[in-house]
């Protein structure tokens, strides 16, 4: 989702969506990691 470039994990998160917080999104589920990716990327995974 995002790629982040620097070596240091992304800083905060966005307004309303939390690090392992649950989305819906045209009624398909997803999960936000602040630590995915090689470890410093926003990503979301389908559940």
């Amino acid at each position: 989702m995002i790629s982040n470039t620097a070596a240091t994990p992304i800083a905060g998160t966005f307004s309303n969506l939390p690090d392992g917080a649950v989305l819906t999104v045209s009624g398909n589920n997803f999960q936000a990691s602040y630590e995915g990716g090689d470890g410093n990327d926003l990503t979301l995974r389908v559940l």
